[in-house]
């Protein structure tokens, strides 16, 4: 199986705020009050009390891309700098076990259960990191969690699969307004002053947009923690998608490198704001993020490539061009 993408500009066109889309919201909105991220803060660190300081609105980090095709920003954790993966896909931030160690970080007093792509379960623990700057805004006691060495190294070996050193998830994310622009190699935090008439955007613990194929809307998911995307297995088969086969793969998360049977189809084109997605060989993979309501699939960072995309938390709103 071969795996591309293709993305072009076309006209914008507006999502429609219709009964499915009504029920979905709704659904998103109450599972993540009742899964919020304080709650997640707290099954880690307990009754630690974390303290938020914005010194600058809007700024500008430099970005670069990692030979696995991961977007990574440097940090500064404990007043040294280091490199963290933009991942909106990660509930929860993550610190490197070797790196949390050298900078002598307390441990977590709870753990956290987490899943990845293929539906494993693990329970993670955590260290507390006294001083987190994301560029002008700093973060002070936030629990992260651990992120083992050996998971995020090829087999049987001590080679890294990425240069990181840290992961930045959408338990921080989700409070920003920016944009990752992979032309300028740029990560913008942003003041959004503009108002729009479509909502193209549910925020909740997982970033989901709206998609078009047609006059009909799906829903996905936005991982920019992942270089390719994937679609639930419901749509395996029947249009728009067709079946084609199964494959073996591996995929990378929050838990490392995993092996994985998957089916796959040939391809599947949709519209996010103002671009046209062409996938061909797309796999299938986790998309139950939500209890209750299955995404139809996941975006991968390899939808704008090359583009800048944009997360409006304030307006609800996800632009791409």
């Amino acid at each position: 199986m071969i795996h591309t993408c293709e993305v072009k500009t076309v006209a914008f066109r507006k999502i429609q705020e219709d009964e499915q889309y009504q029920t979905i919201l709704s659904g998103i909105e109450a599972y993540s009050r009742q899964h919020s991220f304080e709650r997640m803060r707290k099954e880690l660190a307990g009754d630690l009390q974390t303290r938020k300081v914005v010194y600058q609105e809007q700024f500008s980090l430099p970005c670069k891309r990692t030979f696995s095709g991961l977007y990574t920003i440097k940090i500064k954790v404990e007043g040294r700098l280091f490199r963290f993966v933009i991942d909106t896909g990660a509930q929860v931030s993550g610190i490197r076990q070797s790196v949390a160690e050298r900078l002598g970080l307390a441990a977590c007093s709870g753990s956290l259960s987490l899943s990845s792509i293929s539906g494993k379960q693990q329970e993670r623990n955590g260290y507390v990191v006294r001083k987190l700057y994301l560029g002008k805004i700093a973060y002070y006691d936030y629990p992260m969690i651990m992120l083992r060495d050996e998971d995020f190294c090829i087999p049987h070996t001590k080679i890294p699969l990425t240069r990181m050193d840290g992961i930045i998830g959408w338990d921080l994310l989700h409070e920003l307004d920016f944009e990752i622009d992979t032309i300028a190699h740029v990560f913008h935090v942003l003041k959004n002053t503009h108002r729009f008439l479509h909502r193209n955007f549910i925020s909740g613990t997982f970033p989901v947009v709206v998609a078009l194929d047609g006059e009909k809307q799906y829903y996905f998911g936005i991982d920019t923690g992942a270089s390719i995307g994937w679609l639930a297995a419901k749509n395996m088969s029947g249009n728009p998608f067709q079946h084609s086969g199964t494959i073996k793969t591996m995929g990378i998360g929050v838990h490392g490198l995993e092996r994985m049977e998957t089916a796959y189809v040939k391809e599947v084109c949709m519209q996010v704001d103002r671009a046209e997605i062409h996938l061909q060989g797309v796999i299938s993979g986790r998309c139950d993020m939500y209890a209750g309501i299955l995404l139809d699939g996941v975006f991968g960072n390899e939808i704008f490539a090359g583009r800048r995309i944009r997360f409006l938390n304030s307006a609800q709103v996800v632009l791409l061009v």
